[in-house]
């Protein structure tokens, strides 16, 4: 970039005072129905009808085709009974969805019960008919959307509640309906249950194409299951929590797996079994007999605690006071630690202490790291407090090796109590291994639960982890057998997302998925209730490349990648920069599909204009405007892919391995085999798995330090990050665009155009062009779409701080835990920015169109001569978060 005096003079250096808040905002609601014809009508981007091409298939460079043509989806999520909209509407959301640049839908959780009409016929107990008025609505939203160049994706296991009227043990009944997809995964009659109704869905004729689902081309992919997978069960506590009869059966399978590979029960124990002497006490002042030294009682945030040192131990032992005077928004505000120990794998260890609270409380021990990261090292218990002094002791053995370890006990933050602790003490030492109850000769080996899984040894933990991943490879081969062998689907077929389940189970299907959300919604108190809270931040200060390097992580060479379900979750102020973040770094590490998660969340007001959820899109005039711009982006490759492709290659034994240590959500990906997530802000990056021939384009993974002056820029020159100066900029052929925080008086020289932000309500913009006719910027360019964005909110909107619930004022502050005083009313609301730009021709051959609602022209911005280019200026004044640029073809000069 350059910000010298040239550029100065070409934007001049007057810049106007900031507009009262209620100046900035204005109504921008865009229509359901519009046939006008305009710039922003994208709807040429697809084929009509969808699947004329025939189906879609996975090339041999790993890219999706339609025929011989690369194809790239932009897409939307319609979510449980918005999938099944009634005709009329049908008709009006697939045009205006085409209108925005969408050609591929996802429709999600149509097997969920949440109340109001779903796939299942209500007239029948359990979930094993259909409705025959949903699938037809479904059938026709379907066939509306084929019409209009729009694939359809389809989901199976995604809200299913199984029920005892199915033909299962009753014990289903007492399960949460997420939980119910762990016994799905090995119960005989679950799976089957699961076939029977990818067979009523899919093998039937679609009345409004005459086609049945298994055969049409623009049925483009089939996922079995959302977000789930028996590993990540596990580690999330949900095999811990099965029914007895659902527990039986796992263990009978688990005891099963371990005939097959020990041949009695004493060379299983010799394999298991741990065991020796105790050695030297490794915490300092472990009794607290000399105070706090050595301790380190935390609160962060708004927590806070008081502390005090007293002889309330047992027989009046010395303790350590911790009462909890102010909670915070995280449960791990409030901590008490010891660290500086050096702790290894392969051995045992034996942690004692004793505990109380002044009520019953949970509350966790753990053994992790004392440093950044803050990784754990595989040890963690739940601790059930009462009023009374308890001993508690644990034999242990860990998962990571560190230098400077700490025992922590935490998860105290989320009500005013008071905890003791004393006689605290770690050693080496200790026996491990077999319970006394558990034998291989009368198949009595427990499962192993998550809270006791620290006292096994590594060898029973790998052994445990290999079971749950042959058991779940088994599950996902049979179902995907079944769709394509005996119902003969010719979508593409994707199992889960890599992050619930591995990257080498997964890499049994054609195509590779994974979602995220960046500052999703928290939830104290039990996800989705009431107790609410969001990080109102951009992602743009993200020194590590935040969602979109993470995701990053999750690709396989030589399949497809997609992202099924990405944003920033309103009412995040800053949500307008999600899919111009995702559009361009999808651009350069070349995936195949992007998906806005949701387009609708439940909802049949499809003219509603308020923002009613944290993550639809339909009423988000931010959103909807940036998805047109991100379909123009990713559709056509509107940033090249990175130049150099960085690989790192993962075993399906490494990957076990990995395993043990691994957290629920983020169980194994290319960060966890040699690669920095940030070299996924420079390169292509991608995971080798089993048997996979390492690219001869592909470098190993190497150190990729951040440059504090400039940040991170992509090899092929298109985007720099730089999250010191709080910046992105995009910068290609067919793209310039910029996201954050520009200081005062900057100017982004893109190539030969000009961005200089000038005032907006947070100091927040984003603004973004692209090119809709020509060649390139550089050369016959002729018309381009310039969006342009701050906050989005509805009419009365109210922030208040989470921890006080004090009011958080106008603009709400960026950085802070904040959630609704007030979710106001329609119309939602848009901040109009003020900007200048610079184009490269005289201002005779440039027009500027401020644009309405439908996209029509409204008004003709200005277009002034600075040094022989283009200058124009666009403000809250226009009242629109879109413009279209005319350029017409240079005059030749005549002989």
């Amino acid at each position: 970039m350059k910000r010298g005096v040239v550029a100065c003079l070409l934007f001049g250096l007057a810049f106007s005072a900031a507009y009262p808040a209620d100046d900035r905002l204005f109504s921008f609601q865009l229509p359901l129905e519009n046939t006008s014809a305009t710039v922003t009508d994208l709807s040429w981007l697809n084929h009509k009808p969808a699947g004329v091409r025939g189906p879609v298939r996975v090339g041999q460079d790993g890219h999706l085709y339609a025929g011989d043509e690369r194809l790239r989806f932009m897409g939307v999520n319609f979510t449980y009974r918005s999938a099944i909209p009634e005709h009329r509407d049908a008709e009006k959301i697939a045009a205006r969805l085409a209108r925005f640049g969408v050609n591929i839908v996802r429709f999600h959780l149509m097997d969920a019960n949440w109340g109001g009409e779903c796939i299942f016929d209500p007239a029948y107990p359990g979930t094993r008919r259909l409705n025959p008025t949903s699938l037809d609505k479904l059938d026709y939203l379907v066939s509306e959307l084929k019409k209009n160049g729009i694939y359809s994706n389809i989901n199976l296991l995604t809200g299913r509640n199984f029920r005892s009227a199915d033909g299962l043990d009753v014990s289903i009944d007492s399960m949460d309906w997420k939980a119910k997809q762990t016994p799905a995964m090995f119960d005989p009659t679950m799976i089957e249950l699961q076939k029977e109704y990818a067979r009523l869905l899919l093998d039937r004729v679609n009345p409004y194409t005459g086609l049945r689902y298994t055969e049409d081309p623009a049925i483009a992919v089939v996922e079995l299951v959302n977000e789930h997978g028996l590993i990540h069960a596990w580690l999330g506590g949900s095999v811990d929590a099965l029914p007895n009869y659902y527990g039986e059966e796992l263990r009978a399978k688990w005891n099963s797996y371990l005939h097959s590979h020990y041949a009695s029960q004493a060379v299983l124990a010799d394999a298991w079994q741990m065991q020796s002497e105790p050695g030297p006490e490794m915490l300092i002042n472990g009794d607290f007999s000399a105070g706090w030294a050595n301790w380190n009682p935390e609160q962060h945030e708004n927590a806070r605690i008081q502390t005090a040192v007293t002889a309330e131990g047992p027989g009046d032992t010395p303790s350590g006071r911790i009462t909890v005077t102010s909670i915070g928004s995280q449960n791990w505000y409030v901590q008490l630690n010891q660290g500086g120990l050096p702790v290894s794998t392969g051995t045992v260890y034996t942690l004692k202490f004793w505990a109380r609270a002044d009520r019953n409380k949970t509350i966790t021990v753990d053994i992790g790291q004392a440093h950044d990261p803050w990784s754990g090292l595989g040890f963690r218990r739940s601790l059930s407090l009462t009023t009374q002094w308890q001993e508690f002791s644990f034999p242990l053995t860990l998962t990571g090796s560190d230098s400077n370890a700490r025992v922590n006990f935490g998860q105290m933050c989320d009500q005013l109590a008071t905890y003791w602790f004393a006689g605290c003490s770690l050693k080496q030492g200790g026996s491990i291994g077999l319970f006394p109850d558990e034998s291989l000769d009368n198949d009595s080996i427990r499962l192993f639960t998550l809270n006791q899984a620290p006292e096994r040894t590594n060898r029973a933990r790998q052994d445990w982890m290999s079971f749950l991943w042959d058991t779940e490879k088994i599950y996902w081969t049979n179902l995907r057998d079944y769709l394509r062998e005996a119902l003969g689907v010719k979508a593409l077929l994707a199992g889960t997302i890599v992050g619930t389940s591995t990257p080498n189970l997964m890499n049994l299907f054609d195509l590779i998925d994974s979602h995220s959300y960046w500052q999703h919604p928290s939830f104290s108190g039990g996800d989705w209730g009431p107790n609410w809270w969001i990080r109102n931040s951009s992602m743009v200060g993200e020194t590590d490349g935040g969602t979109l390097s993470a995701l990053a992580m999750k690709r396989i060479a030589g399949k497809p990648f997609s992202v099924s379900e990405y944003n920033h979750a309103f009412p995040n102020s800053f949500g307008s920069e999600a899919l111009y973040f995702l559009s361009a770094y999808g651009c350069l590490q070349d995936w195949d599909a992007l998906y806005a998660y949701t387009y609708a969340d439940g909802t049949l007001n499809w003219s509603e204009d308020r923002q009613s959820g944290y993550f639809d899109v339909q009423h988000d005039p931010g959103k909807m405007i940036s998805l047109a711009q991100s379909a123009l982006i990713f559709r056509r490759g509107g940033v090249e892919p990175a130049r150099q492709l960085v690989a790192a290659s993962l075993s399906a034994d490494r990957e076990k391995e990995l395993l043990v240590s691994a957290g629920s959500w983020r169980l194994v990906d290319a960060s966890d085999v040699g690669m920095s997530r940030v070299a996924a802000l420079k390169y292509r990056t991608a995971l080798i798995p089993e048997g996979g021939a390492f690219p001869v384009d592909a470098v190993a993974p190497f150190p990729i330090p951040l440059n504090p002056v400039t940040g991170y820029h992509a090899d092929n020159g298109q985007i720099t990050w730089d999250p010191a100066r709080r910046l992105l900029l995009v910068d290609s052929a067919r793209t310039k665009g910029l996201i954050g925080y520009p200081s005062e008086q900057f100017i982004a020289s893109l190539g030969n155009v000009g961005f200089q932000p000038k005032s907006s309500l947070q100091g927040w913009f984003t603004l973004f062009m692209t090119l809709v006719r020509g060649r390139s910027f550089y050369e016959g360019a002729r018309s381009i779409l310039l969006s342009t964005h701050g906050l989005v909110q509805n009419t009365g909107m109210t922030w208040l701080y989470y921890d006080s619930r004090t009011p958080a004022g106008f603009p709400p502050p960026a950085g802070a835990n904040l959630i609704l005083g007030q979710w106001g009313t329609g119309p939602v609301q848009a901040e109009g920015v003020e900007a200048a730009f610079v184009l490269p021709c005289r201002p005779n051959r440039v027009r500027v169109f401020a644009l309405d609602s439908t996209g029509a022209r409204k008004a003709q911005v200005p277009v002034t001569e600075v040094s022989g280019r283009s200058r124009f200026e666009i403000s809250a004044a226009y009242q629109t978060l879109w413009y279209e640029i005319e350029i017409d073809e240079p005059r030749r000069r005549s002989r």
